[in-house]
């Protein structure tokens, strides 16, 4: 992706793909942040589990995916393949937001290191 977003530079690839992963070390970071608010301390492992679990299913799911979208149509198939996943993900988080609360006693705010690297 960032080298569509960019044109051809090296230079200017290698600061888009550095820029891409440092916003994804912040999605990282906010999924075990979710984790960590909702699942009761019991089944805290058991929540990061089943978060370590999703993430790898997505991407040896997404990567032949992908490959085969490249193989049937071309690049560009691949990429709207992608976006056509984060959309399907996008609406499955919307649905479950019923499900997402904070367990009983915690506070409705977002965790403390959240709240702080807000203000």
């Amino acid at each position: 992706m960032p080298l569509l977003a960019t044109g051809r530079s090296i230079p200017q690839m290698l600061a888009a793909a550095l820029a891409a992963r440092v916003r994804d070390l912040a999605d990282v970071y906010r999924r075990y942040a979710l984790v960590e608010q909702l699942a009761p301390g019991a089944a805290l492992t058991e929540g990061f589990t089943w978060l370590i679990a999703a993430t790898g299913i997505g991407i040896a799911a997404g990567s032949p995916a992908g490959g085969l979208a490249v193989d049937l149509a071309a690049a560009r198939a691949a990429f709207l393949a992608a976006a056509a996943a984060a959309l399907l993900a996008a609406s499955i988080a919307l649905m479950g937001r019923r499900w997402l609360h904070s367990p009983v006693g915690a506070s409705a705010g977002p965790p403390p290191v959240i709240a702080e690297i807000a203000t």
